[in-house]
């Protein structure tokens, strides 16, 4: 790094090292320099060849870190320093970000031998108001998820973004970072080029589909930085979309690390592709028509079921009297309880609602007199079903033939409606292309970069085989003991798959705790 840039850097990330941790609780994090120019760079890259913007803005400009990075390339690449400095706009809501901006650019221009006074760099609140057209918009804007008390938008908030995006944009849960990704893209100049850091579930997360939609009317996808490791102190993944206000290229350019994945071009709701490619994930065609919504009803609980079932929880231990369906009991499992084919209730302790349980039910009637809504919510999941993780790297499936498992918020139950194709269908949702085919749908929407959150309407979207007699076959191989390399194999001909790379990916994901054979038959 040139010593006349790290001056410049050194002013804006002295000031948003400052901040405190209430700043950073609230989505404020310091990009460093040099993950800004590489993004910067890649942003530079797609514009068209031989262009140099005019205009150049951050919405969330912070220390201006990014406004340097971008002055710094345009220099590297051959533009006087005068018309670098003189393209760059900045907005900020922090008036101390604002001033650290100005002074870091005017060190920059400074170094250069030049002046700072045509930048721009202002108050003001780059989601509410007008921000003028430009041809490159980057940046860091802050991430405030709507499940965190610390960043969760108030009512009128809400309101004034509800009319300046849409209803449908600026649903309940959309992070206000892919609001500043849909506010840029609103302002891009024809050709023109947007980057901008975004926390990972920004990728696939249902209720950020509609501003997802809403970007894509604006710019095409067409590259994704992901860095290797953490790039801010906070346990949070992140990575960088860059978007072309232009004919799309029908391609993607996923750059990671020294490696770049190239993929289709996304078109729809969902980004997942980035991770999926990042991940190793093979891509598959799943031909069957029918869905899992064709032949079973799927549903998963909320808040209220949650916390109903949690203050009803007994122990049962080595009373038999109190588990069953004479009983009128059910056996409380969670995500963690279930792996491929495997119940683990009563095996390894389960934590619910802060409390440790090796042998959790739950009565019925309990649940009827507590809260008759949630009373039939269990009473729908009393019968034979499949209970799903939520929480996954592959699919994690088991059946209840008996019908007496409780699938705990945000766990999902998939009840067919021929009680007797239970098993059939925990194998027909086992199958390793159904694994991959949800990493290419839902990818990003997990906690971490290789899981997905599964909801109930993604599991009923799931194809199943039009014929069930084509399960047979794996239903046998499971009920057989052969290896996991079979019983996938199996699963994967009865929707017509014969993928190897699909299988391999598959067993290296599976659950280090089951037995997995790598031996073939």
């Amino acid at each position: 790094m040139p010593a006349r840039a790290a001056v410049a850097y050194a002013v804006g990330s002295t000031y948003e090292a400052t901040l405190d941790h209430s700043a950073r609780r609230q989505g404020a994090h310091y990009t460093p320099p040099e993950v800004a120019e590489q993004i910067a760079a890649l942003a530079l890259d797609e514009l068209p060849a031989g262009t140099v913007p005019t205009r150049v803005l951050d919405p969330a400009c912070g220390g201006g870190v990014f406004l340097v990075a971008v002055a710094e390339l345009l220099v590297r690449r051959g533009v006087p320093p005068t018309d670098a400095v003189a393209c760059l706009r900045g907005v900020d809501s922090d008036p101390g970000a604002v001033g650290a901006a100005r002074e870091a650019i005017a060190a920059w221009a400074d170094a250069y031998g030049v002046r700072s006074g045509d930048a721009e760099v202002r108050v003001g609140d780059g989601l509410s108001e007008g921000l003028g057209r430009a041809d490159l918009v980057i940046g860091n804007p802050p991430f405030q998820g709507q499940l965190a008390a610390d960043t969760t938008r108030g009512t009128e908030a809400t309101a004034r973004l509800r009319g300046r995006f849409g209803p449908e944009a600026v649903a309940a849960y959309v992070d206000s970072a892919l609001l500043f990704l849909l506010a840029g893209a609103e302002v891009l100049n024809p050709g023109g080029v947007l980057a901008m850091v975004q926390p990972w579930s920004s990728m696939s997360t249902s209720h950020g589909a509609p501003a997802r939609d809403a970007i894509l009317r604006y710019a095409a996808l067409e590259a994704a930085w992901v860095p290797t490791g953490r790039v801010f102190d906070a346990e949070v993944e992140v990575w960088a979309p860059i978007l072309r206000k232009a004919a799309p290229s029908g391609r993607l350019a996923v750059h990671h690390g020294s490696r770049v994945h190239v993929v289709a071009a996304v078109t729809d709701g969902t980004w997942a592709a980035v991770a999926a490619a990042v991940g190793g994930v093979p891509s598959v065609e799943v031909g069957a028509v029918r869905r899992v919504a064709d032949v079973a009803d799927t549903l998963s609980g909320f808040r209220d079921e949650y916390y109903a079932v949690a203050a009803n929880l007994e122990e049962a231990g080595d009373d038999p009297g109190l588990v069953g369906t004479l009983a009128g009991s059910m056996r409380v499992v969670t995500s963690g309880a279930i792996d491929p084919f495997t119940n683990r209730w009563g095996i390894d302790p389960l934590r619910i609602a802060k409390q440790r349980w090796l042998h959790p039910v739950v009565r019925l009637g309990a649940l009827d007199g507590a809260n008759e809504r949630v009373g039939r919510w269990a009473r729908r999941q009393h019968r034979p079903k499949v209970v799903v993780a939520n929480q996954t790297r592959v699919v994690e499936a088991v059946a209840d033939e008996v019908g007496d498992l409780l699938a705990l918020t945000p766990s999902i139950a998939a009840i067919p409606r021929d009680p007797s194709h239970a098993e059939m269908l925990a194998v027909a949702l086992s199958a390793p292309c159904l694994s991959a085919l949800l990493h290419h749908r839902r990818a990003g929407s997990g906690q971490s970069r290789g899981a997905l959150r599964l909801s109930a309407a993604d599991v009923a979207d799931l194809p199943i085989p039009d014929d069930w007699d084509a399960l047979a076959v794996a239903v046998a191989a499971r009920r057989g003991g052969l290896s996991w390399r079979e019983v996938g194999r199996t699963a994967d001909a009865a929707y017509g798959v014969d993928e190897p790379d699909v299988l391999e990916w598959w067993l290296d994901q599976l659950p280090k705790r089951i037995s997995v054979s790598m031996d073939s038959d």
